[in-house]
């Protein structure tokens, strides 16, 4: 069994290598490991049949999450730094399937992860009951805070995000979060986004207050990948998503959405 730091743009993890047994005996010691302020998530990361391994995001209140998109930049550095046959392009499991990540440079430590379709709830409100969430369309938002009148919901690789673009400062977006999460509507939860247009839609700055972290985070790859659908970019287009912890670009290809973004071993 192995434990590392990493982290992706300042959103900070602790990957812990081992078996499924292992990880079913030491789960309560592993959440015990994330009580720490500087970390953010765990990420778990057992044998795999489809894929190099297979990655689990632990949060720090003993849930699982779906996917974290900085998550798997991190896990990609990891084996890169950890085994010397790591290909440029890795495939890894995640809970809706795999996932591919290619090593853009081995020398910076950049890497390119194609974040797939983004699903949003008027286009398939089953996927939102499988997961959970109940609220019938993102009109109703209203009922829960009128701060929420351009509110969409989408879920990116089966993790939910709740967008909205609104000048409000962390107090306020704070206290909207566990608004929403005490809606009724959530039954595991939703990440909040607030974002604000800063440069002709080409630069978009983004606050993110995660579910199982239930704080902000300097950063969400699924989050961000939600306000670019959010966004309704144009195929081929690029854009930059300013995070507190650094920038992740993307660009569209089709109904996909591809991220390129760093990951770096983290000192604790």
């Amino acid at each position: 069994m192995k434990k590392q730091y990493y982290e992706a743009t300042k959103n900070n993890f602790i990957i812990f290598e081992c078996t499924q047994g292992e990880f079913e005996k030491n789960r309560k010691k592993f959440v015990k490991n994330l009580q720490i302020d500087k970390i953010d998530s765990g990420l778990i990361l057992l044998p795999s049949k489809i894929g190099i391994k297979k990655m689990l995001v632990l949060e720090k209140d003993n849930s699982i999450s779906a996917m974290c998109g900085n998550g798997i930049r991190a896990v990609a550095c990891y084996l890169k730094d950890n085994y010397k046959s790591t290909p440029e392009k890795i495939t890894l499991e995640i809970l809706t399937g795999t996932i591919s990540v290619d090593i853009v440079d081995f020398s910076k430590n950049l890497f390119r992860v194609n974040m797939g379709p983004v699903i949003s709830l008027s286009e398939n409100k089953k996927n939102f009951l499988d997961i959970g969430i109940t609220i019938p369309s993102d009109k109703k938002f209203t009922e829960i805070d009128k701060k929420l009148k351009n509110a969409k919901l989408f879920t990116s690789a089966g993790e939910p995000h709740v967008v909205v673009n609104a000048n409000l400062n962390k107090k306020a977006i704070e206290d909207l979060f566990w608004k929403i999460q005490n809606s009724g509507f959530f039954e595991n939860g939703v990440n909040l986004n607030v974002i604000n247009v800063i440069s002709q839609q080409n630069e978009i700055k983004n606050l993110t207050f995660e579910r199982g972290v239930n704080n902000f985070t300097k950063s969400c790859g699924t989050g961000s990948t939600s306000v670019v659908n959010f966004l309704n970019i144009p195929d081929g287009h690029s854009i930059s998503i300013i995070n507190e912890g650094g920038t992740l670009e993307f660009e569209k290809k089709g109904s996909n959405f591809i991220c390129t973004g760093p990951a770096n071993k983290l000192t604790i």
